[in-house]
């Protein structure tokens, strides 16, 4: 199917959809025979399995509706012939067993039958897609859904859709609410704990971790011993981890020592949940206890080495990012082994604003602020057309094409197996929305689907997998409107970052962010004091007069800083005067070989300068600086250093930099240094703006100068990608070559 095709698919069943709304409400039309039913599926089933996994998918989000909250004891069963279309039935439940094998599609479907035999299709969406769909949804498998939603779909079919993780109730073969006739044999079987142990075991060498778990905890339910409940509970705990439930097989395990003591089998399993739960300092602890014991142990000296330095990044923020650049080029999805440091920052009210992050000390410009590993990510492989996916929303009319509905998922996977984490992700901004403000029912968590969209519409970041590849892919385009890879600006991977998601937005930011694989590191771009409010630039200032006020509608805000209120103070004819001579400045940098480019860009230069009114020191001229930063880099190709460097201190003066020394006219090497002393507005081309300055100076014989502006282009390099171990690698060679081909 080529991408017209299926946009045409997508736009017809968009406007059968919004129709189907009409029959909101009403009985759905008779059902085929149960026989039919189950025919038309197995062969839409096998037509689905034999299409190819990289061809686009598409999928509707349905209007928000909130997740159950009522105890399973206080709904009442309903049966297929009691649902309305487009209807959400509050205060009831169905009982449903799987009639047909699943299929994985945008979701899981199955048919399933009521306890009077009637048939209908399930959908079960966000299921953790790591596991199988046998595993999640086995012909036979008896389920709860609470509070129904009977969807209509674009064929005018309609179905139960589960939205909500917790809406589902998946029962374990011996539970007493599946009616005898749906109970396998042997089901009501009385067994002993280690029996159901033995069961267990089995189901957890057959990797069905979900069903180990079930009959662990029936076990658990009869067991009368100590040894029974320290053996039950630490293989439950390591069925808990094998399906990322890490607060639960902590629990677990601290249940197996109280009954019989510590053994090197419960603390190592303590150990694999400690680490997932990045309580690295208490996994360092056990691991030199066992080694004490055994000084000998491989396998806990090599699980100590790990899990230090982990802490070691937790704690000090020292990491090795050679190491982690290595792993997110290898890694796909690039989920890195690496901690969050949380650096001189904390979140903080910020008036109008809501909530902000703030310094808690003065910090210097390149310094690290945090490196925050994501709670949710979803990767987007540029090779991959299934990592990606067209949902058109119902309730708001919008679309997306990405990986979100993939984040959405990945996020509600997390929250609904490990509880206790639940509020990291909920505590963020959801804009208008509210849920329901219950968080547990029947002992499990209540997760809202909707919600965490809200959130990941307002949180999320795009990124690709590698903050060096990105900067040079864009500076590449940048400067010569070459996109390297058209993919990556196509299909985007996401991911929310907790810590970082609570800074507010501003034009004329201090801080910068970069992302490699799920990890995000965070870095000061200008020297801040104290308890002042870190900014981040959610968009990057755009010289468009009309775009401007628009551009943050998404996020529900106008920015306020001062380079968009001088925008919004300066008329109209100021603006297009600015834009008529950066386009003339274009004619001429294009055609940068011809005698008299410098001169007319020089005097473009002059006449833009003229159009602002206010210091730039105080409101930055981003048009400027780049007319100015090329005009140095052509000065450079023609072998005119002194005024390359006059152009490219210009240019840092034109966002707001206070460069002392540095100057060819007035000042030696020897009698001022060149030092930056005070930090303007970043930008990513500083780097190759410093590095002119770097190859300028040397061809005029100023090697102090040459070596000053290389300490700052690897300080701009470290705001820009996070870390300056790859500048040698990326930007030293030509440094060292003295390649001024680098900017041909």
């Amino acid at each position: 199917m080529d991408n017209a095709e299926f946009m045409r698919l997508v736009n017809w069943q968009v406007r059968a959809m919004f129709r189907a709304q009409s029959r909101k409400g009403q009985h759905p039309r008779k059902a085929l025979p149960r026989e039919e039913v189950i025919k038309v599926f197995m062969d839409q089933r096998e037509k689905m399995n034999k299409l190819s996994p990289d061809r686009p998918q598409f999928s509707f989000f349905p209007p928000s509706y909130p997740p159950c909250t009522r105890p399973f004891s206080e709904l009442k069963k309903a049966m297929f012939n009691d649902l309305l279309l487009e209807n959400h039935h509050r205060d009831s439940y169905l009982l449903l067993r799987l009639v047909t094998p699943s299929y994985r599609n945008n979701a899981i479907f199955s048919v399933v039958e009521d306890e009077s035999g009637d048939v209908m299709l399930l959908e079960l969406h966000y299921q953790d897609r790591q596991r199988d769909v046998e595993d999640i949804a086995k012909k036979g498998t008896v389920l709860v859904v609470k509070e129904p939603y009977l969807r209509l779909d674009a064929n005018g079919g309609h179905g139960v859709r589960v939205d909500h993780l917790s809406n589902l109730i998946r029962l374990p073969e011996y539970d007493e609410r599946i009616p005898v006739v749906w109970q396998s044999d042997g089901s009501n079987i009385q067994l002993s704990a280690n029996s159901w142990k033995a069961r267990g075991n089995e189901y957890f060498n057959n990797h069905k971790y979900d069903n180990a778990i079930d009959h662990y905890t029936r076990g658990l339910d009869c067991s009368s011993t100590a040894d029974e409940i320290c053996a039950l509970s630490l293989n439950r705990s390591i069925a808990f981890i094998k399906t990322k439930q890490f607060a639960a097989a902590l629990v677990d395990v601290d249940s197996a020592i109280a009954a019989t003591g510590s053994t090197e089998k419960a603390l190592t399993h303590k150990v694999q949940a400690l680490y997932h739960l990045e309580r690295f300092r208490e996994c360092c602890e056990i691991l030199n206890s066992l080694l004490e014991e055994n000084p000998s142990n491989a396998a806990v000296q090599e699980e100590l080495t790990r899990a230090t330095e982990r802490l070691v990044e937790q704690e000090t923020g020292m990491y090795n990012f050679k190491k982690l650049h290595a792993a997110a080029n290898k890694l796909r999805p690039p989920l890195l082994d690496h901690a969050t440091y949380i650096g001189p920052v904390a979140v903080k009210e910020a008036g109008a604003y809501g909530r902000g992050l703030f310094t808690t000390k003065e910090v210097k410009a390149g310094d690290l602020l945090l490196c925050e590993k994501a709670f949710g990510y979803a990767f987007a492989d540029p090779g991959n057309k299934r990592d990606v996916a067209m949902v058109i929303n119902m309730g708001t009319n919008q679309q997306w094409f990405g990986t979100q509905t993939e984040l959405i998922r990945a996020i509600a996977q997390k929250m609904y197996a490990n509880p206790p984490l639940t509020s990291v992700i909920t505590d963020l901004y959801a804009g208008a929305y509210e849920s329901v403000d219950v968080v547990e029912v029947d002992g499990k968590p209540v997760v809202d689907t909707f919600l965490i969209e809200r959130i990941m519409d307002t949180n999320a970041f795009g990124c690709a997998p590698s903050a060096v590849q990105d900067y040079f892919e864009e500076t590449l385009h940048a400067r010569e409107g070459v996109a390297v890879n058209k993919d990556k600006y196509t299909y985007h991977s996401c991911g929310v970052w907790p810590t970082t998601s609570h800074i507010n937005h501003s034009c004329y930011s201090n801080a910068n962010r970069s992302i490699t694989g799920d990890m995000l590191i965070l870095r000061a771009t200008q020297d801040i004091s104290a308890n002042s409010e870190v900014m981040i630039s959610y968009k990057p200032p755009v010289p468009d007069f009309d775009e401007e006020r628009t551009r943050f509608r998404s996020w529900g805000f106008v920015c306020r800083c001062v380079l968009c209120e001088d925008d919004h103070g300066t008329c109209k004819g100021t603006h297009d005067s600015r834009k008529d001579l950066n386009k003339a400045a274009l004619v001429y940098i294009r055609r940068s070989s011809a005698s008299n480019t410098t001169s007319k860009l020089e005097s473009i230069a002059t006449s833009l300068a003229d159009t602002y009114s206010q210091p730039a020191v105080k409101v930055p001229r981003i048009i400027l600086f780049n007319l100015l930063f090329d005009l140095a880099r052509i000065y450079l190709r023609k072998k005119q250093p002194g005024n390359a460097v006059t152009s490219a201190l210009r240019a840092f003066q034109a966002l707001g930099y206070f460069i002392e020394g540095g100057s060819l006219e007035t000042e030696t090497e020897t009698d001022i240094p060149l030092t930056v002393k005070r930090f303007g507005l970043f930008q990513n081309s500083l780097i190759e703006c410093w590095i002119i300055l770097i190859l300028a100076y040397r061809d005029l014989t100023k090697p102090g100068f040459s070596a000053q502006a290389e300490k700052y282009a690897k300080m701009s390099y470290k705001m820009s990608v996070g870390e300056d171990e790859s500048f040698d690698k990326t930007y030293g060679q030509h440094i060292r070559s003295n390649a001024t081909q680098l900017f041909a």
